[in-house]
Protein backbone atom coordinates (compact mmCIF):
# COMPACT_ATOMS: atom_id res chain seq x y z
CA UNK A 1 0.00 0.00 0.00
CA UNK A 2 1.45 3.62 -0.70
CA UNK A 3 2.71 5.01 2.44
CA UNK A 4 2.23 8.70 3.33
CA UNK A 5 5.51 9.61 1.49
CA UNK A 6 4.35 8.07 -1.69
CA UNK A 7 5.99 4.96 -1.94
CA UNK A 8 4.26 1.67 -1.61
CA UNK A 9 5.48 -0.46 1.03
CA UNK A 10 3.83 -3.99 2.51
CA UNK A 11 4.47 -6.71 5.05
CA UNK A 12 4.11 -9.84 4.69
CA UNK A 13 3.81 -11.19 8.35
CA UNK A 14 2.98 -14.52 7.56
CA UNK A 15 5.80 -15.39 5.72
CA UNK A 16 8.46 -14.60 7.97
CA UNK A 17 10.72 -17.34 9.74
CA UNK A 18 8.79 -17.87 12.70
CA UNK A 19 11.76 -19.00 15.26
CA UNK A 20 14.79 -18.46 15.09
CA UNK A 21 16.31 -22.01 15.17
CA UNK A 22 15.05 -25.21 12.97
CA UNK A 23 13.83 -23.12 10.21
CA UNK A 24 15.61 -23.02 7.00
CA UNK A 25 19.13 -21.83 7.47
CA UNK A 26 18.62 -21.68 11.01
CA UNK A 27 17.74 -25.31 11.63
CA UNK A 28 19.50 -27.46 14.11
CA UNK A 29 23.18 -28.56 12.64
CA UNK A 30 24.15 -30.53 15.71
CA UNK A 31 24.77 -33.72 14.93
CA UNK A 32 23.01 -36.59 17.28
CA UNK A 33 24.20 -39.47 18.90
CA UNK A 34 21.83 -41.77 19.93
CA UNK A 35 19.78 -39.22 22.26
CA UNK A 36 16.93 -38.22 19.31
CA UNK A 37 14.98 -40.66 20.53
CA UNK A 38 14.90 -40.70 24.49
CA UNK A 39 15.02 -36.97 24.30
CA UNK A 40 11.77 -36.94 21.91
CA UNK A 41 10.46 -38.89 24.19
CA UNK A 42 10.75 -36.98 26.80
CA UNK A 43 9.31 -33.57 25.31
CA UNK A 44 6.18 -35.74 24.47
CA UNK A 45 5.34 -36.65 27.65
CA UNK A 46 6.44 -33.05 28.83
CA UNK A 47 8.72 -34.51 31.94
CA UNK A 48 10.79 -31.97 31.79
CA UNK A 49 9.64 -29.14 33.91
CA UNK A 50 10.83 -26.78 32.37
CA UNK A 51 9.74 -27.20 29.07
CA UNK A 52 6.57 -27.87 30.58
CA UNK A 53 3.39 -27.27 27.92
CA UNK A 54 1.70 -24.20 27.20
CA UNK A 55 -0.54 -24.85 24.53
CA UNK A 56 -3.28 -28.04 24.43
CA UNK A 57 -4.08 -28.97 21.11
CA UNK A 58 -7.71 -31.16 20.95
CA UNK A 59 -7.73 -33.53 18.17
CA UNK A 60 -5.75 -35.78 15.80
CA UNK A 61 -6.74 -34.36 12.03
CA UNK A 62 -5.18 -32.70 9.77
CA UNK A 63 -5.91 -29.45 11.66
CA UNK A 64 -4.64 -30.92 15.17
CA UNK A 65 -1.22 -31.98 13.27
CA UNK A 66 -0.69 -28.75 11.68
CA UNK A 67 -1.29 -26.59 13.79
CA UNK A 68 1.05 -28.71 16.30
CA UNK A 69 3.53 -28.51 14.31
CA UNK A 70 3.60 -24.54 13.85
CA UNK A 71 3.79 -24.10 17.44
CA UNK A 72 6.59 -26.35 17.47
CA UNK A 73 8.55 -24.70 14.97
CA UNK A 74 8.08 -21.24 17.31
CA UNK A 75 9.49 -23.13 20.34
CA UNK A 76 5.99 -23.50 22.20
CA UNK A 77 5.72 -26.77 24.35
CA UNK A 78 2.34 -28.05 22.90
CA UNK A 79 0.48 -31.54 23.71
CA UNK A 80 -1.71 -32.77 21.56
CA UNK A 81 -4.40 -35.29 22.82
CA UNK A 82 -6.31 -36.87 20.15
CA UNK A 83 -9.42 -37.92 21.95
CA UNK A 84 -10.04 -40.00 19.31
CA UNK A 85 -11.85 -43.63 19.64
CA UNK A 86 -8.96 -45.80 17.80
CA UNK A 87 -6.22 -46.82 18.25
CA UNK A 88 -3.72 -45.12 15.92
CA UNK A 89 -3.57 -41.41 14.99
CA UNK A 90 -4.69 -42.68 11.28
CA UNK A 91 -7.97 -45.22 12.19
CA UNK A 92 -9.34 -41.63 12.50
CA UNK A 93 -9.02 -40.84 8.57
CA UNK A 94 -8.66 -44.90 8.20
CA UNK A 95 -12.73 -45.35 8.05
CA UNK A 96 -12.83 -41.55 7.08
CA UNK A 97 -15.42 -41.02 4.60
CA UNK A 98 -14.26 -37.95 2.99
CA UNK A 99 -17.98 -35.87 2.80
CA UNK A 100 -16.84 -32.47 1.85
CA UNK A 101 -14.82 -30.47 -0.27
CA UNK A 102 -14.36 -26.73 -1.28
CA UNK A 103 -11.47 -24.37 -1.28
CA UNK A 104 -12.97 -23.50 2.47
CA UNK A 105 -14.46 -26.93 3.38
CA UNK A 106 -12.26 -29.32 4.50
CA UNK A 107 -11.95 -32.99 3.90
CA UNK A 108 -14.39 -34.38 6.37
CA UNK A 109 -13.88 -37.29 8.14
CA UNK A 110 -15.76 -39.12 10.34
CA UNK A 111 -14.09 -42.31 12.14
CA UNK A 112 -15.78 -45.77 10.91
CA UNK A 113 -14.53 -49.11 11.67
CA UNK A 114 -14.63 -50.13 7.63
CA UNK A 115 -13.04 -47.95 5.84
CA UNK A 116 -15.09 -46.32 2.70
CA UNK A 117 -12.67 -47.48 0.05
CA UNK A 118 -14.45 -46.28 -3.36
CA UNK A 119 -13.62 -42.52 -1.96
CA UNK A 120 -11.15 -40.31 -3.28
CA UNK A 121 -10.12 -36.96 -2.13
CA UNK A 122 -11.50 -34.34 -4.50
CA UNK A 123 -8.52 -31.41 -4.21
CA UNK A 124 -6.02 -31.43 -6.12
CA UNK A 125 -2.58 -32.41 -4.79
CA UNK A 126 -1.07 -29.07 -5.83
CA UNK A 127 -3.73 -27.85 -2.98
CA UNK A 128 -2.72 -29.95 -0.65
CA UNK A 129 0.50 -29.69 0.67
CA UNK A 130 1.27 -29.81 4.25
CA UNK A 131 3.74 -27.65 5.99
CA UNK A 132 6.95 -28.64 5.54
CA UNK A 133 6.06 -31.74 3.83
CA UNK A 134 5.07 -31.40 0.17
CA UNK A 135 4.19 -33.75 -1.57
CA UNK A 136 6.59 -36.15 -4.25
CA UNK A 137 6.16 -35.28 -7.62
CA UNK A 138 4.75 -39.19 -8.14
CA UNK A 139 1.78 -38.27 -5.73
CA UNK A 140 -1.52 -38.64 -7.94
CA UNK A 141 -3.83 -35.82 -8.74
CA UNK A 142 -6.71 -36.95 -6.55
CA UNK A 143 -5.89 -38.98 -3.52
CA UNK A 144 -7.16 -42.15 -3.10
CA UNK A 145 -9.28 -42.66 0.35
CA UNK A 146 -6.88 -45.65 1.91
CA UNK A 147 -3.93 -43.01 0.35
CA UNK A 148 -4.95 -40.77 2.70
CA UNK A 149 -3.94 -42.94 5.74
CA UNK A 150 -0.68 -42.01 4.86
CA UNK A 151 -0.85 -38.01 5.28
CA UNK A 152 -1.36 -37.95 9.35
CA UNK A 153 1.35 -40.92 9.55
CA UNK A 154 3.57 -38.16 7.63
CA UNK A 155 3.45 -35.81 9.60
CA UNK A 156 2.89 -36.54 12.86
CA UNK A 157 5.89 -39.08 12.70
CA UNK A 158 8.15 -36.54 11.71
CA UNK A 159 10.55 -34.98 14.34
CA UNK A 160 7.70 -31.63 13.68
CA UNK A 161 5.22 -32.78 16.69
CA UNK A 162 5.33 -34.43 19.52
CA UNK A 163 2.29 -36.67 20.18
CA UNK A 164 1.74 -39.95 22.67
CA UNK A 165 2.97 -42.94 21.34
CA UNK A 166 2.17 -46.24 22.57
CA UNK A 167 3.47 -47.32 25.87
CA UNK A 168 5.23 -49.61 24.71
CA UNK A 169 8.53 -48.38 23.08
CA UNK A 170 10.19 -51.26 21.64
CA UNK A 171 13.07 -51.54 18.95
CA UNK A 172 10.80 -53.36 16.62
CA UNK A 173 7.70 -50.67 16.69
CA UNK A 174 10.00 -47.89 16.48
CA UNK A 175 10.92 -49.12 13.50
CA UNK A 176 7.83 -49.18 11.89
CA UNK A 177 6.26 -45.34 11.15
CA UNK A 178 5.42 -44.27 14.49
CA UNK A 179 2.43 -45.22 15.84
CA UNK A 180 -0.24 -42.99 17.88
CA UNK A 181 -2.08 -43.70 20.66
CA UNK A 182 -4.96 -41.66 21.94
CA UNK A 183 -4.51 -42.84 25.19
CA UNK A 184 -7.10 -39.67 26.67
CA UNK A 185 -10.60 -41.32 28.02
CA UNK A 186 -11.39 -38.02 29.80
CA UNK A 187 -10.49 -34.59 29.28
CA UNK A 188 -11.54 -31.85 31.50
CA UNK A 189 -10.81 -28.41 30.63
CA UNK A 190 -11.84 -25.64 32.63
CA UNK A 191 -10.09 -21.78 33.27
CA UNK A 192 -8.50 -21.30 36.20
CA UNK A 193 -11.56 -18.19 37.12
CA UNK A 194 -14.35 -19.07 35.09
CA UNK A 195 -16.69 -16.80 36.75
CA UNK A 196 -15.03 -13.54 36.08
CA UNK A 197 -17.14 -11.66 33.42
CA UNK A 198 -14.23 -10.79 31.46
CA UNK A 199 -11.05 -11.93 32.26
CA UNK A 200 -7.93 -10.63 29.91
CA UNK A 201 -6.03 -13.51 30.89
CA UNK A 202 -6.41 -17.18 31.57
CA UNK A 203 -4.91 -20.39 32.61
CA UNK A 204 -6.41 -23.30 31.57
CA UNK A 205 -6.46 -26.30 34.21
CA UNK A 206 -6.45 -29.72 32.24
CA UNK A 207 -6.57 -33.34 33.82
CA UNK A 208 -5.97 -36.18 31.20
CA UNK A 209 -7.14 -39.69 32.52
CA UNK A 210 -5.80 -42.10 29.92
CA UNK A 211 -6.67 -45.85 29.20
CA UNK A 212 -4.81 -47.19 32.00
CA UNK A 213 -6.23 -45.74 34.84
CA UNK A 214 -3.29 -43.13 34.85
CA UNK A 215 -4.25 -39.38 35.50
CA UNK A 216 -1.98 -36.32 34.80
CA UNK A 217 -2.74 -32.79 35.08
CA UNK A 218 -1.23 -29.37 33.39
CA UNK A 219 -1.80 -25.76 33.32
CA UNK A 220 -1.72 -24.20 30.03
CA UNK A 221 -1.82 -20.72 28.51
CA UNK A 222 -3.97 -22.01 25.40
CA UNK A 223 -5.77 -24.56 24.46
CA UNK A 224 -6.72 -24.82 20.57
CA UNK A 225 -9.93 -27.23 19.64
CA UNK A 226 -9.19 -28.94 16.22
CA UNK A 227 -12.62 -30.91 16.47
CA UNK A 228 -13.76 -30.47 13.03
CA UNK A 229 -16.73 -28.06 11.70
CA UNK A 230 -19.45 -30.33 12.99
CA UNK A 231 -20.38 -30.58 16.36
CA UNK A 232 -19.77 -34.74 16.67
CA UNK A 233 -23.76 -35.34 17.57
CA UNK A 234 -26.10 -36.30 14.01
CA UNK A 235 -28.45 -33.67 13.37
CA UNK A 236 -31.42 -36.03 12.73
CA UNK A 237 -34.60 -34.49 11.68
CA UNK A 238 -37.97 -36.06 13.58
CA UNK A 239 -40.84 -37.34 11.21
CA UNK A 240 -43.64 -38.60 12.50
CA UNK A 241 -44.05 -42.67 12.48
CA UNK A 242 -40.25 -42.82 12.89
CA UNK A 243 -40.62 -45.12 15.90
CA UNK A 244 -42.98 -47.32 13.92
CA UNK A 245 -40.67 -48.12 11.34
CA UNK A 246 -39.51 -51.64 11.09
CA UNK A 247 -36.55 -50.83 9.21
CA UNK A 248 -33.08 -49.16 9.90
CA UNK A 249 -32.56 -45.65 10.37
CA UNK A 250 -29.09 -44.14 10.10
CA UNK A 251 -27.00 -40.85 10.31
CA UNK A 252 -24.34 -40.57 7.40
CA UNK A 253 -21.78 -40.97 9.97
CA UNK A 254 -23.00 -43.81 10.92
CA UNK A 255 -22.54 -45.57 7.54
CA UNK A 256 -19.66 -47.81 7.24
CA UNK A 257 -19.77 -49.97 4.18
CA UNK A 258 -22.72 -50.32 1.49
CA UNK A 259 -22.20 -54.11 1.69
CA UNK A 260 -24.15 -54.40 5.11
CA UNK A 261 -27.04 -54.04 3.73
CA UNK A 262 -26.91 -55.92 0.61
CA UNK A 263 -30.46 -57.13 -0.32
CA UNK A 264 -31.70 -54.02 0.88
CA UNK A 265 -33.99 -50.55 -0.57
CA UNK A 266 -32.32 -47.92 0.66
CA UNK A 267 -33.28 -44.21 1.00
CA UNK A 268 -30.74 -41.63 1.36
CA UNK A 269 -32.07 -38.27 2.41
CA UNK A 270 -30.36 -35.54 1.17
CA UNK A 271 -28.20 -33.96 -1.92
CA UNK A 272 -25.42 -32.47 -1.27
CA UNK A 273 -21.69 -34.35 -1.04
CA UNK A 274 -22.23 -37.11 1.70
CA UNK A 275 -25.49 -37.82 0.49
CA UNK A 276 -23.97 -38.40 -3.21
CA UNK A 277 -21.49 -40.46 -1.62
CA UNK A 278 -23.13 -42.78 0.19
CA UNK A 279 -25.75 -43.20 -2.59
CA UNK A 280 -22.79 -43.80 -5.23
CA UNK A 281 -21.69 -46.51 -2.68
CA UNK A 282 -24.85 -48.56 -2.88
CA UNK A 283 -25.20 -48.07 -6.61
CA UNK A 284 -21.85 -49.33 -7.13
CA UNK A 285 -22.17 -51.99 -5.16
CA UNK A 286 -25.57 -53.17 -6.20
CA UNK A 287 -28.11 -52.31 -4.04
CA UNK A 288 -31.52 -50.82 -4.43
CA UNK A 289 -30.74 -46.70 -3.74
CA UNK A 290 -33.11 -43.13 -4.04
CA UNK A 291 -32.41 -40.06 -3.08
CA UNK A 292 -34.27 -37.91 -1.55
CA UNK A 293 -33.31 -34.11 -2.78
CA UNK A 294 -35.23 -31.53 0.12
CA UNK A 295 -34.03 -28.79 -1.75
CA UNK A 296 -31.82 -27.26 -5.17
CA UNK A 297 -28.00 -28.32 -4.72
CA UNK A 298 -25.02 -26.55 -6.83
CA UNK A 299 -23.41 -29.20 -8.52
CA UNK A 300 -20.29 -28.37 -10.17
CA UNK A 301 -17.61 -31.09 -11.93
CA UNK A 302 -13.94 -31.29 -10.40
CA UNK A 303 -13.06 -32.22 -14.47
CA UNK A 304 -14.33 -28.86 -15.41
CA UNK A 305 -14.30 -27.06 -12.46
CA UNK A 306 -10.90 -27.18 -11.84
CA UNK A 307 -9.29 -26.03 -14.43
CA UNK A 308 -11.13 -23.00 -13.98
CA UNK A 309 -10.67 -22.36 -10.47
CA UNK A 310 -7.31 -23.89 -10.03
CA UNK A 311 -5.08 -23.76 -12.96
CA UNK A 312 -2.10 -21.18 -12.69
CA UNK A 313 -2.12 -21.27 -9.33
CA UNK A 314 -2.72 -24.48 -7.68
CA UNK A 315 -1.35 -26.21 -10.39
CA UNK A 316 1.67 -27.88 -12.43
CA UNK A 317 4.44 -25.55 -13.00
CA UNK A 318 2.57 -22.74 -10.36
CA UNK A 319 4.56 -20.80 -8.37
CA UNK A 320 5.43 -22.12 -5.17
CA UNK A 321 2.48 -22.43 -3.11
CA UNK A 322 2.87 -20.32 0.23
CA UNK A 323 2.87 -17.34 -2.69
CA UNK A 324 -0.38 -18.36 -4.05
CA UNK A 325 -1.60 -19.16 -0.72
CA UNK A 326 -1.32 -15.06 0.42
CA UNK A 327 -2.52 -14.35 -3.28
CA UNK A 328 -5.64 -16.16 -2.72
CA UNK A 329 -5.87 -15.03 1.04
CA UNK A 330 -5.54 -11.16 -0.89
CA UNK A 331 -9.21 -11.11 -2.11
CA UNK A 332 -11.75 -10.61 0.76
CA UNK A 333 -14.67 -12.58 -0.03
CA UNK A 334 -17.29 -9.88 -0.84
CA UNK A 335 -14.51 -8.16 -3.26
CA UNK A 336 -14.15 -11.33 -5.31
CA UNK A 337 -18.04 -11.79 -6.14
CA UNK A 338 -18.26 -10.75 -9.94
CA UNK A 339 -14.91 -12.47 -9.59
CA UNK A 340 -17.12 -15.84 -8.75
CA UNK A 341 -20.16 -15.24 -10.54
CA UNK A 342 -18.30 -14.99 -14.01
CA UNK A 343 -16.46 -18.25 -12.98
CA UNK A 344 -19.91 -19.96 -11.51
CA UNK A 345 -21.61 -18.82 -15.02
CA UNK A 346 -18.34 -20.10 -17.16
CA UNK A 347 -17.94 -23.64 -15.05
CA UNK A 348 -21.73 -24.28 -15.82
CA UNK A 349 -21.74 -23.76 -19.54
CA UNK A 350 -18.83 -26.31 -20.03
CA UNK A 351 -21.44 -28.33 -17.39
CA UNK A 352 -24.30 -28.07 -19.48
CA UNK A 353 -24.99 -31.69 -20.43
CA UNK A 354 -24.32 -32.84 -17.31
CA UNK A 355 -26.56 -30.24 -15.53
CA UNK A 356 -29.41 -30.79 -18.90
CA UNK A 357 -29.02 -34.47 -17.95
CA UNK A 358 -29.77 -33.77 -14.68
CA UNK A 359 -32.63 -31.49 -15.17
CA UNK A 360 -34.35 -34.01 -17.01
CA UNK A 361 -34.93 -36.88 -14.23
CA UNK A 362 -36.25 -33.50 -11.94
CA UNK A 363 -32.45 -32.80 -9.83
CA UNK A 364 -32.73 -29.30 -8.77
CA UNK A 365 -29.99 -27.16 -9.29
CA UNK A 366 -28.37 -23.97 -8.35
CA UNK A 367 -25.88 -21.10 -9.05
CA UNK A 368 -24.78 -20.62 -5.46
CA UNK A 369 -25.24 -17.68 -3.12
CA UNK A 370 -25.21 -14.92 -5.23
CA UNK A 371 -24.44 -16.80 -8.57
CA UNK A 372 -21.00 -17.47 -7.07
CA UNK A 373 -21.07 -21.39 -7.15
CA UNK A 374 -19.62 -23.55 -3.62
CA UNK A 375 -17.55 -20.80 -2.90
CA UNK A 376 -20.14 -18.28 -0.42
CA UNK A 377 -21.98 -21.35 0.17
CA UNK A 378 -18.60 -23.08 1.71
CA UNK A 379 -18.08 -19.73 3.21
CA UNK A 380 -21.17 -19.30 4.81
CA UNK A 381 -22.92 -22.68 5.93
CA UNK A 382 -20.42 -25.32 4.40
CA UNK A 383 -22.71 -27.38 2.53
CA UNK A 384 -25.35 -27.02 0.02
CA UNK A 385 -22.92 -28.24 -2.70
CA UNK A 386 -22.03 -31.77 -4.55
CA UNK A 387 -18.18 -31.53 -6.20
CA UNK A 388 -18.99 -34.34 -9.15
CA UNK A 389 -16.81 -37.01 -9.84
CA UNK A 390 -19.87 -39.34 -10.88
CA UNK A 391 -22.53 -39.15 -8.57
CA UNK A 392 -24.71 -36.74 -10.94
CA UNK A 393 -24.14 -38.99 -13.77
CA UNK A 394 -25.81 -42.21 -12.06
CA UNK A 395 -28.53 -40.04 -11.12
CA UNK A 396 -29.46 -38.83 -14.25
CA UNK A 397 -29.11 -42.51 -15.89
CA UNK A 398 -31.99 -43.26 -13.10
CA UNK A 399 -29.15 -45.53 -11.92
CA UNK A 400 -29.57 -43.42 -8.35
CA UNK A 401 -33.53 -43.13 -8.60
CA UNK A 402 -34.39 -39.69 -7.94
CA UNK A 403 -37.47 -38.13 -4.72
CA UNK A 404 -38.01 -34.41 -4.69
CA UNK A 405 -41.64 -33.86 -5.37
CA UNK A 406 -42.98 -33.35 -1.79
CA UNK A 407 -41.65 -32.82 1.60
CA UNK A 408 -41.78 -36.35 3.85
CA UNK A 409 -45.10 -36.19 6.14
CA UNK A 410 -44.52 -39.12 8.07
CA UNK A 411 -42.67 -42.80 8.41
CA UNK A 412 -44.63 -45.90 8.02
CA UNK A 413 -43.48 -49.56 8.97
CA UNK A 414 -42.33 -50.22 5.27
CA UNK A 415 -40.84 -46.82 4.29
CA UNK A 416 -41.68 -43.12 3.79
CA UNK A 417 -45.62 -41.02 3.22
CA UNK A 418 -45.09 -38.05 1.71
CA UNK A 419 -47.06 -34.72 1.70
CA UNK A 420 -48.75 -35.33 -1.48
CA UNK A 421 -49.77 -38.90 -0.97
CA UNK A 422 -47.30 -40.64 -2.43
CA UNK A 423 -44.99 -43.36 -0.52
CA UNK A 424 -41.44 -44.85 -0.93
CA UNK A 425 -40.36 -47.94 0.81
CA UNK A 426 -36.91 -48.51 1.96
CA UNK A 427 -35.44 -51.09 4.52
CA UNK A 428 -32.82 -48.79 5.57
CA UNK A 429 -33.05 -44.57 5.82
CA UNK A 430 -29.66 -42.59 5.82
CA UNK A 431 -30.05 -39.19 7.01
CA UNK A 432 -27.15 -37.19 5.32
CA UNK A 433 -28.11 -34.13 7.13
CA UNK A 434 -25.19 -32.89 9.00
CA UNK A 435 -23.50 -32.57 12.14
CA UNK A 436 -24.39 -29.27 14.28
CA UNK A 437 -22.76 -26.83 15.56
CA UNK A 438 -18.90 -26.95 16.39
CA UNK A 439 -19.51 -25.28 19.68
CA UNK A 440 -20.58 -28.16 21.09
CA UNK A 441 -17.34 -29.85 21.30
CA UNK A 442 -15.90 -26.99 23.66
CA UNK A 443 -19.34 -27.27 26.00
CA UNK A 444 -18.96 -30.92 26.17
CA UNK A 445 -14.87 -30.95 27.20
CA UNK A 446 -15.06 -27.13 28.76
CA UNK A 447 -18.38 -27.22 30.06
CA UNK A 448 -21.69 -24.57 29.23
CA UNK A 449 -20.50 -21.56 30.81
CA UNK A 450 -17.18 -21.59 28.76
CA UNK A 451 -19.19 -22.32 25.68
CA UNK A 452 -21.84 -19.69 25.93
CA UNK A 453 -19.04 -16.91 25.92
CA UNK A 454 -18.02 -18.25 22.49
CA UNK A 455 -18.11 -16.09 19.11
CA UNK A 456 -20.36 -18.04 16.47
CA UNK A 457 -17.88 -20.13 14.34
CA UNK A 458 -18.07 -20.35 10.55
CA UNK A 459 -20.18 -17.87 8.27
CA UNK A 460 -19.48 -14.37 6.72
CA UNK A 461 -19.06 -11.26 9.12
CA UNK A 462 -20.11 -8.30 7.96
CA UNK A 463 -16.46 -7.52 6.37
CA UNK A 464 -16.49 -10.85 4.86
CA UNK A 465 -14.24 -12.39 7.28
CA UNK A 466 -15.10 -16.02 8.60
CA UNK A 467 -16.22 -16.20 12.39
CA UNK A 468 -14.38 -17.75 15.16
CA UNK A 469 -11.95 -19.42 13.18
CA UNK A 470 -8.02 -18.78 13.51
CA UNK A 471 -8.68 -15.55 15.44
CA UNK A 472 -10.37 -14.37 18.35
CA UNK A 473 -13.18 -16.86 19.47
CA UNK A 474 -14.19 -14.90 22.49
CA UNK A 475 -12.85 -16.74 25.18
CA UNK A 476 -8.83 -15.29 26.33
CA UNK A 477 -7.01 -18.25 25.12
CA UNK A 478 -9.04 -20.38 23.41
CA UNK A 479 -8.61 -21.01 20.18
CA UNK A 480 -10.88 -22.94 16.60
CA UNK A 481 -8.71 -24.30 14.03
CA UNK A 482 -10.69 -26.06 11.26
CA UNK A 483 -10.48 -26.65 7.73
CA UNK A 484 -9.33 -28.55 5.06
CA UNK A 485 -5.71 -29.63 4.22
CA UNK A 486 -5.22 -26.27 2.24
CA UNK A 487 -6.73 -23.79 4.58
CA UNK A 488 -5.40 -25.31 7.79
CA UNK A 489 -1.49 -25.17 6.27
CA UNK A 490 -2.10 -21.49 5.74
CA UNK A 491 -4.01 -20.43 8.77
CA UNK A 492 -2.00 -22.64 10.97
CA UNK A 493 0.67 -20.40 11.07
CA UNK A 494 -1.32 -17.69 12.17
CA UNK A 495 -3.06 -19.22 14.84
CA UNK A 496 0.50 -20.21 16.11
CA UNK A 497 1.91 -16.52 15.54
CA UNK A 498 -0.69 -15.39 17.49
CA UNK A 499 0.14 -17.29 20.40
CA UNK A 500 3.49 -16.75 20.13
CA UNK A 501 3.25 -12.94 20.21
CA UNK A 502 1.23 -13.60 23.13
CA UNK A 503 3.53 -16.21 24.85
CA UNK A 504 6.18 -13.17 24.01
CA UNK A 505 4.48 -10.14 25.81
CA UNK A 506 4.43 -8.59 22.07
CA UNK A 507 0.35 -8.84 20.94
CA UNK A 508 -0.84 -5.46 21.22
CA UNK A 509 -4.22 -4.64 20.55
CA UNK A 510 -6.75 -7.17 18.16
CA UNK A 511 -8.34 -5.63 15.42
CA UNK A 512 -12.28 -5.90 15.99
CA UNK A 513 -14.62 -5.89 13.12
Amino acid sequence: MPTSAGAPNANANGSSPPSPKKFGALRNRQPNHGKWESVREREREFLDPATGSRVLVIGGGQSGLEVAARLQFMDIPTLVETLERNERIRDNWRGGMIICRTSCEFPYLISYRYPFRRLTHFDPVWYDHMPYLPFPSTWPVYTPALKVLSLPLLLSSSPLTNFPLKTSQTARKLARILRLRPRTQRLDVHPHNPHHPRPTTLKWHVTLKRADGAERTFVVNHVVFCTGLGSGEPNTPEYPGMDKFKGKILHSSEHKRALDHEGKKVVVVGACTSAHDIAVDYQQHGIDVAMFQRSSTYIMSTKNGWDVIMKGAYWEDAPPVDIVDRINASFPHHMATGLKQRETKYIAELDKDLLDGLHKVGFRTNLGIKGTGFGLLAWSKAGGYYLDTGGSKLIAEGKIKLKNDSPIESFTETGIKFANGSELSADVVVFATGLGDPVGHIRRVCGDEVASRCKDIWGLNDEGELNGVWRDLGVPGLWMMLGNLALCRFHSTHIALQIKAMEEGVFGTRYEA
